[in-house]
């Protein structure tokens, strides 16, 4: 029903909403329990209607491959600085950021340029103050 779009965007795969905007896969999935160790998602070429798989194309370990994540909630995160998906913006959002930032996980890496910088702490701070 084009509530929520999948694409990608500078080789990175995505999820869009109206409410959350473009938010980037390889931040989005380690919130909701996905394990991407060795991936990185470069496309998002499917969804099913009721937004609970997404496929594409990415790399694993280095190797193009295909990708089929199943069982996501039909919520897609609508506001991408709720890293533990609660719905709602809390200082334990700041704790997880942070956290995957020093041990520079997927997660830490918040704009999806590739690799922790300090921008990704100011676009966190940019979107966590925007509120949801």
């Amino acid at each position: 029903d084009g509530t929520v779009v999948a694409g990608h965007s500078s080789n990175r795969a995505f999820l869009w909403t109206a409410s959350g905007g473009m938010v980037d896969l390889n931040t989005y999935l380690p919130t909701v329990g996905v394990d991407l160790a060795g991936w990185v998602l470069s496309q998002a070429t499917g969804l099913s209607a009721a937004g609970s798989a997404v496929t594409g194309t990415g790399t694993f370990n280095g190797q193009t491959c295909a990708f089929l994540v199943t069982g996501l909630s039909p919520r897609i995160a609508v506001c991408p600085a709720d890293l533990n998906c609660s719905g709602d913006l809390s200082v334990q959002d700041l704790f997880d950021f942070l956290n995957a930032y020093f041990a520079g996980g997927a997660v830490g890496d918040f704009n999806g340029v590739g690799g922790v910088t300090v921008q990704d702490i100011f676009d966190f701070l940019a979107a966590y103050f925007a509120g949801c």
